[in-house]
């Protein structure tokens, strides 16, 4: 798999302790406008289905988008709504099926959005593109305000991580 390039950061969610350890947190996408996201996801399903949260996807990043492509194949991928019975059948999430993070131990994704269409590639965080990614997310916990989103604020090495460049 290629290692392209990398990134760096800037939109909100759960920071890290500070200090005396009180911790600071930005709980959903920033405002901006942004043609670069980067993600740490937290998979499910045999490491390859990536819950989307729903403010993220009706961002204007995602913006209801129906599909991502695959950076390392031209593949699409479908994004679709989830309906767990815990939610009451109403939407909260929608997944979306990344193989290429399969067998990997720790993912990080960049998503990047151009011409109408989103396309990702995903990196194991340890190669040299995944540690650029890596690194502009911890940054964005540290930056103020905070840049890096965290869907579990409260667990953050079991959230998945994000933030737009």
């Amino acid at each position: 798999m290629p290692d392209g390039g990398a990134a760096a950061p800037a939109a909100p969610v759960v920071g890290a302790p500070r200090g005396a350890g009180a911790a600071r947190v930005a709980t959903r996408p920033s405002a901006q406008t942004s043609n670069v996201l980067l993600m740490r996801p937290r998979l499910a399903r045999g490491n390859t289905q990536l819950q989307v949260p729903i403010g993220l996807y009706h961002s204007t990043f995602f913006n209801q988008a129906t599909h991502v492509v695959s950076g390392h194949d031209g593949h699409r991928r479908p994004i679709s709504a989830t309906r767990p019975e815990r939610g009451k059948g109403k939407t909260n999430t929608l997944k979306l099926e990344i193989p290429e993070a399969k067998s990997m131990q720790a993912p990080v994704i960049r998503f990047d959005r151009a011409e109408g269409q989103i396309t990702y590639r995903v990196y194991e965080d340890r190669s040299s593109s995944g540690r650029l990614i890596a690194q502009a997310l911890e940054d964005g916990r540290q930056s103020s305000p905070v840049a890096t989103v965290l869907t579990k604020p409260s667990t953050p090495d079991s959230a998945t991580w994000y933030r737009f460049i």
